[in-house]
């Protein structure tokens, strides 16, 4: 029944990995991640997708762990590129999870995906594997790291594909920042999670396996490797890249491999990796290679290679550094599928980023089926191999894009591409099948109290299992067992376990373990501080909890990149923030605690108020705007004049003395950081209103007298008007009591008012109305209103130069014309009104009708030679035939059957009328013409008279006018236009006879140009510029003639440069594109400024922290405003400051100087501020050659030189340096010095050469 049992279980475990397992790198659900880049972030991560599947596949881009996710459609046979944002997917920690992991998954049709790591010419590409085809174990291919810092690493990665999957590593070299290499440490990552640890050594040979917590069941995990950043093939190049591929598991690899040397390269790095001890290797069938688990072969190959082991290896081919292989290129990693991966069918991508220029391909096949191959549909040449005639390959030239590959037989790709400095390189694709089987097992070290699990990975049911844990504890149960030591020590673990038979993931194993266990130091820590600006000082509080150990390494970080390893450091934060401040704590057994705390830093109020000035015994009213960028100010206190007080934000304060007075506000906010602020305000002097008025009678202005003191500004009330300014007489509209009012407001805008009262009278009406037409009719006068209703008024008259008194008046007049009449009426106030007018007495006029003959087709004038007798509206009525006129001259032209007189009716305007008749005499006429040239202003204009006289009678009168302007009897006139426009030329010709014609013509001037010249003055040196903006509307401006300074130049804007201040005259003259000439249209100068010279001086060029002001001395000239930048964000306006810095560094100062014109100049330099010396003195070095602790030296801050002594145990003088070198006991000269105390002595100095001693012991360790 037992055995049955165990059966069952064997089964299950057996059959269940092979549920539908897909063997090549074709799949629908793939995850990968972001490996280090020497660009960090600003690296791109490209995914290439595609399918050959005969509908489009629908492809699903996600971050669980982020925010990103995107459905894409891939058509068919096509590439689609996914850029992922690197924000979410970087990994830029080493030795570190976080959940950053990529997750494709096709929702339909297998896919094959690519990924991308590429920045500024340094790329790498790599194959994905379906997860389906991962494995449980890998080896870490990289290669030699060259150069090490903290951006060129050599790393791996490991993404979960399952949760709780552990993985237990097994590192060829230390892990940074802690994990020592040998020791086995293990990870745990749910789905999606990712594992990144980076090296300065190279990772290859750092085995990684994958299993459940329990270590019975079998995990899968994606497994990546390479280099942030490295050299391949010499170390002294200038140029490397990133290495990134994803591993394939240890059941996939092979042991037959054929290469064909990448194309224009002058020869390729290979690297043979073994699995397992005594793994024999064979090159091109030369000397036999020997290989242990873990190890690897590399060599040199410019053609093609067959490669033999006698047991499962991996294979890699890495391109070298361009400057190592003299062409374009530089390294990648690409992993080599064995002859027992072969594929039949290939749809890859080949890239072109970044900067890539060639891409190609690396097609091998046996010989025998190079006829079946299809590369996009068409036959390719290969070559036979030399060192396997079996097999032929094929270097390929490619476009960049998607290119398919398929045969009846199987074969290999590698897909590569070259630019300058840049590669990238991947296996194509290829099969993944599980050809062997693996064991593990596991346990490291801790410290005290870490819970210890040791794990029997095995994937069968073992007859027996023991545990011996070290500390007299065993376990013969538990597949998993959890163990915690009770103090510290070194144990020794071994697992012994046995089974009938090999299976897939099980074995039969003994193994020891040797576990070294520590005590834990405890972290903690203080600070003082809390505001911006202040100085933090974080003090170290930690402590030992082992007689045998101490704290002896401190590890700060403050949350703003900044980090230090100090006991106690000293901070200064330049921004407001709350940071997270992490403390780790070591003693001198590398046992470590961390303690974690948020500290806050917290911001100055920054002042600011709004005041008024204001006048006496009114308040002055004071807002506070003051901001804090965070929290809040809580406390608000003002003083005025030192003595009153108030808080709020809105405070008022009054006083009735006049003069300035002064204001402290003081800020506090509620995280107790404060600020000061002084101002000051005025109370001005007060005016005085004051002003007299008499009363007017209507219609009089009323004269006021202003007696004001003190008044900048008068506000005047009248009323029924108002005004500013000063007083002036002013006529009321109506009668009655008026109410004045002034007030006055002084120049400081205080204010003072008064009021008087004016009283206006009315005054007595004196219009007057008379009656009468003509000479001798009896003329009446009298008062257009009702006199009785006023008696006490009083009437003088004055008609015709004749006095007169009392209401009316009747006479006749003894002559024709205008009579003069006046009436002024006065009332018992004093008020008077005058009313004048005029009478016309008419005269009897006398007709007088004229007739100027007419000449033939010309009109004659019927001429009205009256005498209206001084009338001088009157009335005309020409009566010809059936034709009236009412015309004093009518032209008429008579013809045959008219009559031969007309007759003239006058009439006045007092109807008084008379008529006469004229005869209308019969004569031939002259014809009026001339030309005209000429249409610019400011220029001739010629009229040329072409008239035509008539029969026999010669012209004697040629008459010209201009706008209604005589010129004279010309035959020709000439006149010049001042502007441009319409004019009126008028030519009158008369014959001898006395006939006329005239000819009136419009003749048009083109406008004149309205003339804008636009200055732009500038200061010496820079450049000065004048446009024209003259306008036209009737033609075009095509030429400007400037004389500037003496210079000739065209163009409407010209430009120049002047090397000394002053005025420089310049003139324009225009010219259109209808010929006209305007010259000297503006005549004026600009004004060029002079520039100041900015310089100063700074009291010294450095100094320590502990004194950081400068004394800065302005020695510039000509400037008026001085503006300094002293690089801290601080700024001055004196003219020569004094600047306290709050940090060490080099600051730049820089001094903006402008003068009274504007005119600017700068000048730079830079002060130093040094740190002040705190030294960090190891007491244990172990130089064996790691990079890790192989040398003796201070760890500094502030130190500018050290001198060291090194004496043993009796005394003596082992080593001196006097130049800051380290002791270096792994060197040759002191690789025989033996492991002991040694005693050193040494004198550092800081940068101001003040030395300080330190003396103390250093144990070495060999």
């Amino acid at each position: 029944m037992i055995k049955q049992t165990l059966l069952s279980l064997l089964l299950s475990i057996l059959c269940f990995p092979l549920f539908a397992q897909n063997v090549s790198n074709e799949g629908k659900l793939f995850w990968v991640g972001h490996m280090g880049h020497i660009d960090g972030t600003g690296s791109n991560f490209a995914l290439y997708i595609t399918t050959d599947a005969a509908t489009s596949a629908l492809v699903r881009v996600s971050i669980p762990g982020g925010t990103y996710n995107q459905l894409h459609v891939i058509p068919s046979n096509q590439v689609v590129v996914v850029t992922l944002p690197s924000t979410q997917t970087y990994m830029n920690c080493t030795d570190c999870i976080r959940d950053q992991g990529v997750k494709i998954e096709s929702m339909n049709h297998d896919v094959v995906v690519y990924a991308h790591i590429y920045s500024n010419a340094r790329s790498d590409a790599t194959l994905l594997i379906p997860v389906e085809t991962l494995g449980k174990e890998y080896y870490a291919l990289a290669f030699t790291q060259s150069p090490v810092s903290n951006s060129q690493r050599s790393e791996f990665m490991l993404v979960g594909v399952e949760d709780s999957t552990y993985i237990d590593i097994y590192p060829s070299v230390d892990i940074l920042p802690s994990k020592t290499a040998g020791v086995k440490y293990t990870v745990m990552l749910n789905t999606g999670e990712v594992y990144h640890a980076q090296s300065n050594t190279d990772v290859t040979g750092t085995r990684l396996v994958a299993r459940s917590a329990n270590g019975i069941a079998c995990k899968k995990v994606a497994a990546f490797s390479g280099s942030s950043f490295t050299r391949v093939g010499c170390t002294g190049a200038s140029t490397g890249d990133n290495l990134y591929q994803q591993l394939f598991p240890t059941t996939s690899w092979g042991m037959e491999f054929v290469t064909a040397p990448l194309k224009t390269r002058n020869g390729d790095q290979f690297r043979v990796l073994a699995k397992y001890d005594s793994t024999k290797v064979l090159i091109n069938g030369g000397t036999p290679q020997y290989l242990d688990e873990g190890e690897y072969y590399s060599f040199v190959s410019a053609t093609p290679n067959y490669v033999q082991a006698d047991k499962p290896v991996t294979f890699a081919q890495y391109p070298r550094t361009q400057n190592c292989d003299g062409v374009t290129g530089d390294p990648t990693l690409i992993v080599i599928p064995p002859i027992e991966q072969m594929v039949k069918y290939v749809a890859m991508y080949s890239s072109p980023y970044q900067n890539i220029t060639g891409q190609y391909l690396n097609i091998i096949t046996r010989t025998s089926d190079t006829s079946k191959f299809r590369l996009d549909g068409q036959k390719i040449l290969f070559t036979s191999m030399a060192n396997k005639p079996q097999f032929a390959y094929a270097m390929q030239t490619v476009n960049s894009g998607i290119h398919r590959m398929n045969s009846d037989s199987f074969f290999q790709v590698v897909a590569y591409g070259f630019g300058t400095v840049e590669a990238y390189g991947y296996a194509g694709g290829t099969n993944i099948k599980n050809l062997v089987q693996s064991i593990s097992a596991s346990r490291d070290s801790m410290c005290l109290g870490d819970t210890v699990t040791f794990r029997a990975e095995v994937n069968y049911v073992p007859t027996s299992m023991s545990w011996y844990f070290g500390d007299g504890s065993t376990d013969t149960v538990s597949m998993v067992h959890k163990h915690i030591y009770a103090a510290p020590g070194e144990y020794v673990v071994s697992l012994v376990t046995r089974k009938e038979g090999m299976v897939d993931c099980g074995s039969t194993d003994s193994t020891v373990y040797r576990v070294r266990v520590h005590a834990y130091p405890k972290a903690a820590f203080s600070i003082d501080e809390n505001c911006l600006r202040d100085t933090f000082r974080f003090k170290d509080l930690s402590i030992s909890t082992s007689t045998k150990s101490y704290v002896s390494k401190w590890s700060w970080t403050f949350g703003d990149s900044v980090n230090s390893v100090l006991q106690n450091p000293i901070r200064y934060f330049n921004r407001y923030d709350s940071f997270p401040v992490e403390l780790v704590v070591w003693n001198n057994n590398l046992c470590s605690d961390t303690v974690y705390g948020a500290h806050f830093v917290n911001p100055h109020p920054e002042p600011s108020i709004v005041k008024n000035d204001t006048c006496p015994n009114l308040p002055a009213f004071f807002i506070d705007q003051s901001s804090i960028d965070q929290g809040t100010i809580s406390l608000f206190l003002w003083q005025f004049d030192s003595i009153t007080t108030a808080s709020g934000q809105l405070v008022s304060f009054s006083s009735s003395d006049p003069g300035t007075h002064f204001l402290d506000l003081f800020l506090q906010s509620d995280s107790g950081c404060t600020a000061n602020y002084r101002d000051s305000f005025v109370v001005y002097e007060q005016p005085l209103a004051s002003f007299s008025v008499a009363n007017a009678c209507y219609g009089n202005p009323i004269v006021v007298n202003d007696s004001s003191l003190l008044a900048e500004t008068y506000f005047w009330d009248y009323s029924d008007t108002s005004f500013i300014g000063p007083a002036i007489p002013y006529v009321f509209q109506d009668t009655g009591i008026y109410t004045l009012k002034l007030t006055v407001r002084s120049f400081n805008g205080c204010l003072d008012s008064t009021l008087e009262q004016v009283n206006i009278y009315p005054n007595p009406y004196a219009r007057w109305k008379s009656f009468g037409n003509c000479l001798n009719d009896r003329y009446v006068f009298i008062p257009e209103f009702d006199t009785i209703a006023y008696p006490n008024w009083t009437y003088n008259w004055l008609i015709d130069g004749a006095n007169m008194t009392g209401a009316g008046h009747e006479l006749a007049f003894s002559s024709a014309g205008s009579k003069v009449v006046s009436l002024k009426v006065s009332s018992p106030e004093q008020c008077e009104t005058t009313f004048n007018g005029t009478v016309y007495v008419n005269a009897q006029p006398v007709a007088n009708p004229f007739y100027q003959q007419n000449c033939e087709a010309q009109p004659g004038q019927l001429i009205d030679h009256s005498d209206y007798k001084g009338s001088s509206n009157f009335y005309h009525r020409w009566t010809w035939g059936t034709a009236t006129y009412y015309d004093s001259i009518k032209s008429i032209v008579p013809n045959a059957g008219m009559p031969a007189v007309a007759m003239l009716l006058v009439l006045t305007d007092s109807n008084c009328s008379d008529s006469a008749m004229v005869n209308l005499p019969a004569i031939p006429l002259p014809i009026a013409g001339f030309s005209s040239l000429g249409e610019c202003p400011e220029a001739p204009v010629v009229h040329k008279d072409q008239s035509v006289s008539g029969l026999n009678d010669p012209l004697i009168l040629r008459q010209w006018s201009l706008n209604g302007s005589s010129t004279g009897n010309l035959d020709s006139f000439g006149w010049t236009p001042a502007t441009g426009g319409d004019y009126v030329v008028e030519l009158q010709v008369v014959s001898q006879a006395g006939c006329r014609d005239t000819l009136i013509q419009n003749i048009h001037i083109l406008d004149k140009p309205v003339v804008n010249v636009e200055k732009f003055p500038a200061c010496v040196t820079l450049m000065a510029e004048l446009e024209d903006q003259s306008t036209l509307t009737e033609h075009t401006i095509t030429q400007w003639d400037w004389l500037w300074d003496g210079k000739s130049y065209s163009g409407k804007r010209i430009g120049e440069t002047f090397p000394d201040p002053g005025y420089y005259s310049f003139s324009l003259g225009l010219r259109t594109n209808k010929g006209c000439v305007f010259p000297n249209v503006s005549i004026d100068s600009i004004f060029i400024a002079p520039k100041p010279t900015a310089k100063f001086v700074s009291n010294r060029p450095f100094s320590l922290m502990d004194d950081p002001v400068f004394t800065f001395t302005n020695q510039s000239t000509g400037a008026s405003i001085n503006l300094w930048d002293f690089g801290d964000g601080s700024f001055s306006s004196d003219n020569s400051p004094l600047h306290t810095y709050a940090d060490t560094g080099i600051w730049w100062v820089k001094l903006n100087v402008e003068n009274k014109y504007g005119c600017l100049d700068s000048f730079t330099n830079s002060v130093r501020i040094r740190p002040m010396l705190e030294c960090y003195i190891p007491n244990v070095i172990s130089p064996n050659g790691d990079g890790i602790n192989d040398m003796f030296e201070p760890v500094c801050e502030g130190l500018e030189v050290y001198e060291l002594y090194i004496h043993n145990r009796w005394g003596q003088q082992i080593y001196h340096s006097t130049n800051s070198e380290p002791w270096q006991p792994f060197s040759d000269t002191f690789r025989s010095i033996p492991e002991g105390l040694y005693v050193y002595t040494m004198v550092l100095r800081d940068y101001l050469g003040n030395p300080k001693y330190y003396k103390g012991t250093v144990v070495l360790l060999r």
